[in-house]
């Protein structure tokens, strides 16, 4: 398919996908991940991270799945302690962490994608349909068949989640939860099945494991006014709660060039840690929920003759998101535009500069906490490349808030490849490892 036609038949689709996912009413916590936000609301889709390895959509994206290395844990657990391997994969240009888990008895193997804003575990079901509609399972190669496990159990609830450009309904199984030699008795698994519109560039990207932190009343699994769940446990409460691991510990490493494997270490001790960060005592805003906050208190730009040191009272969450280094209320990335002679467009959440003096911008450091963490200007800042005409755009990898939220802030993708990061459930504090 040439490539203008792929790309006008994707954003026809995320069209409808917009339209069809109404039919499921979720709360707003449960809103659309900022990048898929990103991909719908940009006129020009193609335009996508050059330094992000770019991969267009691929006819089986399941593909990297069948293959034996990664299907099978590569690295032994102890006893209460449990290290999972990580891959990353590439679609659209934007890096996407999986890993490796399995359910029932006997296993049913998934990959998994890792996201530390949601909370909850969810896969496809053997009851939802390949029948090639709107709100069918994709042709998934794994799906979860509850009825094949000797130790599943129905508490018959619905559930309702919104992940990755899907909004999707589901049934709710208690069963065995395997990660790597560990087994979490009755560990909770939303089944999927049925979707209401699926983004085409996304259908890898259903089944997730979410790291967000322990909590009892979490949203992860809300079913809407269709559903039957209000609150319910989310992955990592369960864990702890189980008394499964040696130590309430996570700490995960990703894969810092391409082609390697990071790892997901459960239950020991973390490494010496260069900054240890509190947890903020707020543990949820508005519109960070589930997410691992710490107090944002201080931003400043050092190495121009003149500084800009902004001192705020916000609270940040920790992710994934791979589109920005920092997602900040308006007034902020305007006032940081500004200081750094970038201009912002309609067409990308960035902040347009001129590529040669990209190298000469000054050094960010972020206040968490009380320690201040520093990124090189390389490390806010990004090229980007239209796929269509080649043309390359260098920009500040800074962006708003969605919703108009003036309290709440989110860490991009660039600390966690900068650092390894420990979540220590025990401490209440999170550890950043020099790699």
């Amino acid at each position: 398919m040439p490539l203008q036609l792929f790309f006008v038949r994707f954003v026809l689709l995320t069209s409808l996908l917009c339209s069809t996912a109404a039919t499921l009413v979720l709360p707003p916590l449960q809103r659309s991940p900022v990048r898929k936000q990103l991909l719908e609301r940009r006129p020009r889709p193609g335009l996508v991270r050059q330094e992000a390895h770019a991969l267009l959509h691929q006819a089986t994206p399941q593909a990297p799945f069948r293959k034996e290395a990664f299907m099978r844990p590569v690295v032994s657990g102890a006893k209460d302690t449990a290290v999972l391997e990580v891959a990353r994969l590439d679609i659209f240009g934007f890096p996407f962490y999986v890993t490796y888990v399995a359910f029932g008895n006997p296993p049913q193997p998934f990959a998994l994608l890792l996201d530390l804003s949601y909370g909850g575990a969810v896969v496809r079901s053997v009851d939802c349909p390949d029948h090639g509609s709107f709100n069918d399972c994709g042709g998934r190669p794994f799906k979860y068949n509850h009825s094949a496990s000797s130790t599943s159990h129905d508490p018959e609830l619905r559930f309702g989640v919104r992940l990755a450009g899907h909004t999707a309904r589901g049934s709710m199984f208690n069963d065995t939860m395997h990660i790597v030699s560990l087994q979490m008795q009755n560990a909770t698994v939303g089944a999927i099945d049925v979707f209401y519109g699926e983004n085409l560039g996304y259908s890898i990207l259903s089944e997730a494991l979410g790291l967000g932190r322990p909590n009892r009343t979490s949203l992860s699994y809300f079913g809407g006014y269709e559903g039957d769940i209000k609150s319910h446990p989310n992955f990592l409460y369960e864990l702890v709660a189980s008394g499964t691991l040696a130590r309430n510990v996570m700490t995960l490493s990703l894969p810092k060039r391409k082609n390697e494997r990071g790892r997901l270490v459960l239950g020991e001790e973390s490494p010496p840690a260069k900054y240890r960060i509190p947890l903020s005592q707020t543990s949820a805003t508005k519109w960070l929920h589930e997410g691992w906050i710490v107090d944002l208190d201080r931003i400043q730009f050092v190495g121009n003759a003149i500084p800009l040191d902004i001192s705020l009272s916000a609270f940040a969450a920790f992710s994934l998101e791979s589109d920005f280094a920092l997602a900040l209320p308006g007034d902020l990335v305007d006032a940081i535009y500004d200081y750094l002679g970038a201009r912002s467009t309609e067409e990308l959440d960035a902040g347009l500069i001129n590529c040669e003096v990209r190298a000469n911008l000054p050094n960010l450091t972020l206040t968490l906490g009380d320690q201040p963490i520093t990124l090189e200007w390389w490390e806010y800042t990004g090229v980007w490349q239209d796929l269509f005409t080649g043309e390359r755009f260098c920009v500040v990898e800074i962006q708003r808030m969605y919703y108009g939220d003036r309290e709440s802030a989110m860490l991009g993708l660039p600390l966690l490849k900068k650092f390894d990061i420990s979540f220590d459930m025990e401490r209440n504090e999170i550890g950043c490892m020099l790699v």
